[in-house]
């Protein structure tokens, strides 16, 4: 099969047929579908200007754990064009760690909403592994924390549990005092 495409889109590009052909819809189908190899063609012999909605693909690879995909376009395509972020939030929800660690090792954190992907992960009981690599790999002032002990104690996950460095939780049991102590009325 790779074989037949490969000789068809080598005849297609050489013979300059791309104007008869959706080279866009061609790109995003086999990132879609995981072609690394047919992802690797177009990307070699097409100028990626020209491919359109390259934002579309990068969801579908963060949504399917196509992780080596997902670097080809990081390193082939300016980061804004790829809307990054919800990749992240998307590659979060469907707990999809290769993805994650791609993207959180290859783009600026100032392109991503670290806070609102890591709450996407904490909400599937199935992400216990993702939500301790983020935490492990971020600065931990970019998330809510507090969300994260709620949602680890609801899931029963102990790893994350202990992640937590003893000092995080001890200012998420200052926070928790403080906010206990607001809400006690003195009756006389």
């Amino acid at each position: 099969m790779f074989i037949w495409m490969e000789r068809h889109s080598n005849f297609i590009l050489d013979n300059d047929l791309g104007s008869r052909c959706d080279l866009s819809l061609a790109f995003n189908t086999a990132c879609d579908n995981g072609e690394l190899e047919i992802v690797q063609l177009l990307l070699d012999k097409v100028d990626p200007h020209i491919l359109t909605a390259v934002e579309k693909a990068m969801h579908s690879v963060a949504v399917k754990g196509w992780d080596e995909i997902a670097l080809l376009l990081l390193d082939d395509f300016e980061h804004t064009r790829l809307d990054i972020g919800n990749a992240l939030i998307e590659a979060c929800r469907h707990g999809e760690i290769d993805v994650v660690q791609t993207i959180l090792q290859k783009v600026n954190n100032n392109l991503l909403d670290v806070k609102a992907a890591l709450n996407k992960a904490c909400e599937n009981h199935m992400h216990e592994e993702l939500v301790l690599w983020v935490l492990d790999n971020i600065d931990q002032q970019q998330v809510d924390l507090k969300n994260v002990k709620t949602q680890a104690g609801r899931h029963k996950w102990r790893k994350v549990q202990f992640s937590l460095t003893k000092e995080d939780i001890e200012d998420l049991n200052q926070a928790e005092q403080e906010t206990e102590t607001d809400n006690i009325i003195i009756l006389e």
